[in-house]
C-alpha cells in the first residue's frame, strides 16, 4: 500500500509514487502489452464496418496516450499531459454542455429505463465516471428520478464520538456534513438502484470497498438486501447492515460518527482524472 500525504505538492507526490520504491527498482520487470483484448472481443461482434473503424481508432488513441506520445515538455524539460491539446477525433467525443446533453448521455449509456431490466449483467457493464463528487451526485439524482418506483429515504444517526468530550454541536450541523467516503445523512434509494459499497465488510464474500450492487429490498430501515454485480461474487445476494462510519480525512476539529448504510448510488462515480468520460461495454 502506497503512503498518503495530505496536501502534498508535486515533489512529494513523485517521491511517494510506486516507481520510486525499492521493490520496483529491484524486483519489477516491465512488460509492454500492445494488443487491446477488449477491443478485439468487441470487433468479433461488431455490427458494421463503421463500428470496427471507431473501435480501432479508439484503441490507437489509447495506445498513443499510454506510450506518452501525447505529452508536452515545459521550460525545465519535465514532461506532462496537457489534456486540452490532445488530438481526439470528433467521432470519439460527445459534447455535454446543457441538461439535455446530460440526459442524452444517460440514454446512450443506460438505454430506455421504461423497460425494466432484471439482468444484473446489463448494469455491471455500464458506468459513467467524472472527476468531481458534485457532478456524480447530480447525475445519480437524475438517474433516480428516471427510475420507476417510490423514493426510499434512509436517515442516519450522527453523534459526537468519545474522542471529543465536552463538545456541544447541533445535530443539524452534523447532518449537513458530507465528507468524502461517507454516505449522506439522508440517503435516497429506490428498489433496483445501483449502489457502491463504501467499506470493507467481508472481502471473502465479495463485500469489499468499491464493489457495485443492486438494491433488491429495504427492510424496516435496518438492513439492505442487495445483489452483487461486480467482482468474483457477482450474482450473489447479500445483506448490508447499518454500521458506524468515521470520516477518513476529516478536517473538522471534532471527531464524530455517522450510523448509516455504507453505500452510495453509483450510476456515476468519481475518478482522479481531469476529464469526464463515459464507459459503455
Amino acid at each position: 500500500m502506497l503512503p498518503i500525504e495530505e496536501r502534498a505538492g508535486r515533489a512529494q507526490t513523485v517521491a511517494l509514487c510506486l516507481h520510486q520504491g525499492a521493490l520496483w527498482q529491484r524486483f519489477v520487470q516491465v512488460m509492454q502489452l500492445r494488443e487491446n483484448m477488449r477491443v478485439e472481443r468487441l470487433l468479433s461482434t461488431a455490427a458494421d464496418q463503421s463500428t470496427c473503424t471507431l473501435l480501432r481508432s479508439w484503441a490507437a488513441f489509447l495506445q498513443k496516450l499510454g506510450d506518452g506520445d501525447c505529452t508536452h515538455a515545459d521550460a525545465n524539460g519535465i514532461e506532462y499531459l496537457k489534456f486540452d491539446e490532445l488530438e481526439v477525433t470528433q467521432s470519439l467525443c460527445a459534447p455535454v454542455h446543457t441538461p439535455d446533453d446530460v440526459l442524452g448521455m444517460l440514454d446512450w449509456t443506460y438505454g430506455d429505463l421504461s423497460v425494466v431490466r432484471h439482468d444484473w449483467q446489463y448494469w455491471s457493464e455500464r458506468a459513467i465516471v467524472t472527476p468531481r463528487h458534485v457532478c456524480a451526485d447530480y447525475v445519480n439524482n437524475l438517474m433516480l428520478d428516471r427510475l420507476a418506483g417510490d423514493d426510499i429515504f434512509c436517515t442516519s444517526a450522527d453523534f459526537i464520538s468519545e474522542r471529543s468530550p465536552g463538545f456541544q454541536v447541533p445535530l443539524d450541523f452534523l447532518h449537513r456534513l458530507q465528507p468524502s467516503g461517507l454516505p449522506p445523512h439522508r440517503l435516497r434509494l429506490k428498489i433496483g438502484a445501483v449502489v457502491m459499497l463504501l467499506r470493507n465488510l467481508d472481502p471473502g464474500r465479495g463485500l469489499s470497498n468499491g464493489v457495485r450492487m443492486i438494491v433488491r429490498g429495504v427492510h424496516q430501515n435496518k438492513y439492505l438486501m442487495c445483489q452483487i454485480i461486480t467482482g468474483k461474487r457477482a450474482g450473489d445476494e447479500v445483506l448490508i447492515p447499518r454500521i458506524k462510519l468515521l470520516p477518513s480525512q476529516s478536517r473538522s476539529p471534532i471527531s464524530w460518527i455517522r450510523l448509516q448504510f455504507p453505500v452510495k448510488v453509483c450510476y456515476c462515480m468519481t475518478i482522479n482524472k481531469s476529464q469526464v468520460c463515459v464507459l459503455k461495454s
